[in-house]
């Protein structure tokens, strides 16, 4: 009997390392993953990059460069893909780890737009770097450098944006995430 209990104990773990191994391999598949770049100007949101990541794991982009725009598309590894997955771990909210600059610092950088689908549950964030935690930094910069790589190899054609509804989002998404500094050039030097 004691045989035939632990024969079933043994299984069942196989059976469980079997599947969360199966589980954890794919990674998580986003019904809708998008990455956003811009600044405010005085016509409202300037959209410097965009990019999402379709089921099949597949990365469009799309970049505003000084003198033109450029599109390409990449293949996600398996692991990359694994990487993304720590967006789905908690809100992207908990992932804000402070909500103003120290004293007497200022930031010049972009702001992002983080916008992710996973079944009936959707999450949205407006945020800059410094005010997020290393785990969620270590996965944006991964995606980052896909993103601004901007190899010739995989430059295609455009594809469709709806960039009137990306800059509502991204607007919309502001009002809740409110903390955002305003971009600030660096002080006057004073001539003497």
């Amino acid at each position: 009997m004691k045989r035939k209990i632990a024969l079933v104990l043994i299984c069942m773990l196989v059976l469980v390392v079997l599947f969360s191994i199966s589980k954890g391999s794919k990674g998580v598949k986003y019904d809708d993953f998008r990455f956003i770049t811009y600044e405010h100007s005085g016509e409202g949101v300037e959209i410097g990059s965009f990019s999402k990541i379709d089921k099949k794991g597949v990365l469009w982009v799309f970049l505003k460069r000084s003198k033109d725009s450029a599109y390409y598309k990449y293949q996600l590894s398996a692991n990359e893909i694994e990487k993304l997955s720590i967006f789905s771990s908690k809100k992207l909210e908990d992932f804000v780890i402070r909500k103003q600059l120290d004293q007497g610092i200022g930031y010049a950088g972009s702001s992002n737009f983080l916008g992710l689908k996973l079944g009936n549950d959707e999450d949205k964030i407006c945020f800059i770097k410094p005010f997020m935690d290393k785990d969620f930094n270590d996965a944006m910069m991964m995606l980052e450098d896909k993103v601004f790589k901007q190899s010739d190899s995989n430059k295609i054609s455009r594809f469709n944006i709806d960039f009137v509804s990306i800059k509502r989002d991204i607007l919309k998404q502001e009002r809740i995430n409110f903390y955002l500094p305003q971009k600030q050039l660096p002080p006057k030097i004073l001539k003497w």
